[in-house]
C-alpha cells in the first residue's frame, strides 16, 4: 500500500510547488501535513468542505475515500499509459524495447497494481454510484498488471552482485630488532628468529613502513541465472591478486610443491603480483521432491560448514574482511542438500577437495596439482593451520606449539607434527529442537585419504603407517535456560584409520602411542545482566584431536590443541556510542610429550601454562565513523623440561582501528598494529630474542 501511494504522490507532485497559499483554513503552511494536503488539493483529489476547511482531525468516511479513488483513477491511467507506451513485447518476447531496470525503479510494481485491483473490488458499489466504469477499470488494470509482470520476470532472470575490496598492507620491524642480530635473511637456512604478524607471516626486513608495501585487490562477482521459477544456475568469480597468493599457505615439512600459491584459494604459480580470474563457486540450485518433502539441492562447486570443531574454514587473514574468506564456508566439488524429516533438519554433502596427490607419492613434482575446492586436513600434535608459512625454499618459522611441545631429547620426545590431507569426504549434520527453546545437533564426517605412501617425512609423526581414512563425529547443544541465561556446548572426536583395517591408529605402530587423547570439549554459559553480557566456560582440546574446523586462536596459534582451562568473556556498554569487550583464558597443557622412542604419551601435566586475554574499546565518533582500541596478550610459561628457570615469555599485540561507513554499500577501514615479543629468558620464540614490529593495513570495500 505504501508503494502504491508513493506512485500516487509521483502523479501529484509535479504541480505541488506552484502555490504557496494554504488551500484550507485549518492547514496552515507550517503544519506538518501541509505539503501532502496541498499536493492532493492541487491535483484535484480532495477539495475540502464548503466552509473552506480540510477536516483532517475527522476520520474519512467510506464514501469520501471512494470519491478520492474515483478522481485518482483517470490520472493514474494516463500516467501508466505515458510510462509504458513504448513497451510492446511480441511473441516470442522481444525485450529490446523493454524498459531498463533503472527506468522501472521509479514505477509502481505488479504488487502495487494488485493492491489497486483489490481497492477497486472493495469499493465497486460506491464507484458505480459515482458513474465509474468499474468493469473497464478492472480490465485495464489486469492488462497493465500482466505487462508489468512480464517486465519484472525479464529483469530478474539474471542477477549480478559483487564485493570489490582494495587493500594496502605494510609491515616493518623496529630498529633495535634489526640491530640485535636476529636470524632474518631470505637466503638463510633458518628463519626461526624472524618476527611475524598474528597470522605467522614474517614482517618486512626494514624499519620503514613505507619502504615495502603490497597493493592488493579482490572482487567476488556473483552471477545467478534463473532457469525456471525454482532452478537457478550460480557462479561466484574471484578476480584479483589477493586470494591466489597473499591470503596464505602454510608450509608442510617434507612436502615439496605445497606452497602458498595453492592454498587455500589460488592456483600454483599465482602470487600477489599476478592477477587471476577463477571460479570460486559454480553450482546448480534446484529443489528435488521426495515423498512429502523436498531437498534443496546444490550440485557443482559449492560451499558447506557445520560447527567450529567439525567443519569450518579457518580465516587465514586476520587483518582484512573479505566475505567469502570470513564466512567459514569450505568449498568443495560435489553435492549438498538440505531437507527435513519430521521435526529434524538435515544438511548433507559429499565431494572432493583440493588436496589430491598425484600418483607416485608425495615426492612427485606437482604435489596437490589435481584437486578441486579448498584443501582439508585432519591434523594434531604441534601442527598449526596458518603457520609456519612457506618462504624462499620452504624455510619455516618456529610456531608456539612447536616451541612448547617439540623435540625434548632421548627420554622425552616432543608431540608429533601430524598432518593428513583429505581428498574426498562426506558428512551430515542433523538438528532438532529441544526443551528450553534449544537446539541439539549431531555431526558425522567420513574422510578419504587416497595416497599409497603417507609415511616418513611426508607425514611427520606417522611411523610407517598407511592411512586410509579419517572420521570426525560430534554433538552441539544450545539452550535458553532462563531469561538472560543460556548454555552452549560442543563435543567432537577425530580418528585416523589404517588402510584396509577397522582399527584406528591407537596401536604400537602409531605416533598416537596407545593414546585416546583425540577429542575436544567446549562448554559455556552466557548471562545477560541488564545491558552487560557475560560468558563463562571450560575448554579442553586434546593433543591428537584434529578436524577441518576453526575453533579459535591464542595469539598467532590457530586451532590450538593440548590445552585445557577456564574461559570467559564480557561486554559492557559504558555510554552512548562507547562499549568495552574483553576475553580471558587460563590454559595448562594436557601432556608434556612422549616417553622415549615408541613409548606412551605422558599423561602427567608438566606445568606448561598459557594465559591469554584481550580487551577492546569501541567508540562512535559519529553515526558513520568509529574508532577501535584493543590489546591482546599471551603469556607462555613452558614446562620444566625445557624451562628450568620458570621464565615466562610474553607476546602482545596493540591495535588501533578506524572505520567509516560511506553508504549502505561502501566502507573504509584502517588498522595499525604494534607487535611486541618479550622472551624474558624462556628461550621460546624468535631464537629467544626480544622482537618488535608493526603492521598497517587499509581496506576500501564496496558492494553491489
Amino acid at each position: 500500500m505504501k508503494r502504491l501511494f508513493m506512485g500516487i504522490a509521483t502523479v501529484a507532485i509535479v504541480a505541488s510547488a506552484a502555490h504557496a497559499q494554504a488551500p484550507f483554513a485549518d492547514v496552515p503552511q507550517d503544519h506538518w501535513a501541509y505539503q501532502a494536503v496541498n499536493t492532493l488539493a492541487q491535483r484535484g483529489l480532495v477539495i475540502g468542505y464548503p466552509d473552506g476547511t480540510f477536516g483532517g482531525k475527522r476520520a474519512m468516511t467510506r464514501y469520501e475515500f471512494a470519491v478520492v479513488i474515483a478522481r485518482m483513477i483517470p490520472q493514474l491511467e494516463t500516467y501508466i499509459k505515458d510510462q509504458v507506451s513504448g513497451i510492446k513485447p511480441a511473441e516470442p518476447i522481444d525485450t529490446s524495447n523493454f524498459a531498463t531496470k533503472d527506468q522501472l525503479n521509479g514505477l509502481v510494481s505488479k504488487d502495487d497494481f494488485d493492491t489497486l485491483k483489490k481497492l477497486v473490488d472493495q469499493f465497486a458499489p460506491e464507484l458505480q454510484m459515482l458513474q465509474v466504469d468499474v468493469a473497464g477499470v478492472k480490465k485495464d488494470l489486469a492488462d497493465v498488471t500482466r505487462r508489468v509482470g512480464i517486465l519484472e520476470d525479464e529483469v530478474s532472470r539474471v542477477k549480478v552482485t559483487g564485493e570489490l575490496t582494495a587493500m594496502s598492507r605494510m609491515s616493518a620491524v623496529k630498529r633495535d630488532t634489526l640491530t640485535n642480530g636476529v636470524v632474518y635473511t631470505p637466503n638463510a637456512d633458518n628463519w626461526s628468529g624472524a618476527p611475524t604478524d598474528i597470522d605467522g607471516r614474517p614482517l618486512n626486513h626494514t624499519d620503514n613502513l613505507l619502504e615495502a608495501s603490497q597493493m592488493l585487490y579482490n572482487m567476488q562477482l556473483g552471477i545467478t541465472g534463473r532457469v525456471t521459477k525454482s532452478i537457478k544456475a550460480n557462479t561466484v568469480l574471484n578476480i584479483g591478486n589477493y586470494m591466489g597468493g597473499f591470503s596464505a599457505a602454510p608450509s608442510v615439512p617434507g612436502l615439496p610443491g605445497f606452497d602458498r600459491g595453492v592454498f587455500p584459494y589460488g592456483s600454483a604459480t599465482k602470487g600477489s603480483l599476478n592477477a587471476e580470474i577463477s571460479p570460486l563457486k559454480v553450482y546448480i540450485e534446484a529443489p528435488i521432491s521426495f515423498g512429502r518433502g523436498e531437498i534443496a539441492l546444490e550440485a557443482g562447486k559449492t560451499g558447506v560448514q557445520f560447527t567450529p570443531y567439525t567443519l569450518k574454514l579457518v580465516d587465514y587473514d586476520s587483518y582484512t574482511n573479505i566475505t567469502s574468506t570470513d564466512n567459514g564456508e569450505v568449498v568443495f566439488t560435489g553435492l549438498k542438500g538440505k531437507f527435513r524429516i519430521g521435526g529434524i533438519g538435515f544438511t548433507a554433502y559429499g565431494g572432493t577437495h583440493g588436496t589430491s596427490y598425484l600418483t607416485g607419492g608425495p615426492n612427485t613434482s606437482g604435489t596437490f596439482a589435481s584437486g578441486s575446492g579448498y584443501p582439508l586436513f585432519i591434523t594434531g600434535g604441534t601442527y598449526s593451520p596458518t603457520s609456519p608459512f612457506a618462504y624462499d625454499g620452504g624455510n619455516a618459522i618456529l610456531t608456539a606449539p612447536e616451541a612448547l611441545y617439540g623435540p625434548r631429547g632421548s627420554n622425552i620426545q616432543g608431540l608429533p607434527y601430524l598432518f593428513a590431507p583429505i581428498t574426498q569426504s562426506a558428512g551430515i549434520h542433523a538438528t532438532v529442537g529441544t526443551p528450553y527453546g534449544g537446539t541439539l545437533g549431531l555431526t558425522l564426517i567420513s574422510a578419504g585419504i587416497n595416497e599409497t605412501d603417507l609415511t616418513g617425512t611426508a607425514l611427520p609423526g606417522i611411523n610407517a603407517m598407511d592411512i586410509g581414512r579419517g572420521s570426525i563425529y560430534g554433538a552441539d547443544l544450545g539452550l535458553n535456560l532462563f531469561r538472560g541465561i543460556g548454555l552452549k556446548a560442543e563435543y567432537s572426536n577425530s580418528n585416523l584409520f589404517q588402510r584396509g583395517s577397522k582399527f584406528n591408529l591407537n596401536n604400537d605402530n602409531s605416533a598416537f602411542m596407545k593414546s585416546n587423547l583425540h577429542a575436544a570439549y567446549d562448554a559455556r554459559a552466557n548471562f545477560a545482566i541488564r545491558a552487560i553480557a557475560l560468558t563463562a566456560g571450560y575448554k579442553r582440546v586434546e593433543p591428537f584431536f584434529g578436524a577441518p574446523g576453526a575453533w579459535g586462536s591464542i595469539g598467532s596459534w590457530k586451532n590450538p590443541t593440548n590445552i585445557e582451562g577456564p574461559v570467559g568473556t564480557i561486554g559492557i556498554p559504558l555510554a552512548k556510542g562507547l562499549a568495552f569487550s574483553g576475553e580471558a583464558a587460563q590454559y595448562k597443557s594436557i601432556v608434556a610429550g612422549v616417553a622415549g622412542p615408541g613409548g606412551d604419551v605422558l599423561d602427567k601435566d608438566r606445568g606448561t601454562k598459557i594465559t591469554h586475554w584481550n580487551a577492546g574499546l569501541k567508540f562512535d565518533l559519529t553515526s558513520t565513523n568509529k574508532v577501535d582500541l584493543g590489546v591482546e596478550s599471551v603469556r607462555y610459561r613452558p614446562n620444566d623440561i625445557i624451562n628450568a628457570t620458570g621464565a615466562t615469555a610474553v607476546q602482545t599485540y596493540y591495535n588501533l582501528g578506524y572505520g567509516t561507513t560511506l553508504s549502505d554499500n561502501a566502507s573504509f577501514k584502517l588498522l595499525y598494529q604494534i607487535i611486541d615479543y618479550r622472551d624474558k629468558g624462556a628461550n621460546l620464540l624468535n631464537n629467544g630474542q626480544d622482537t618488535r614490529g608493526s603492521v598497517a593495513v587499509g581496506q576500501f570495500t564496496v558492494k553491489f
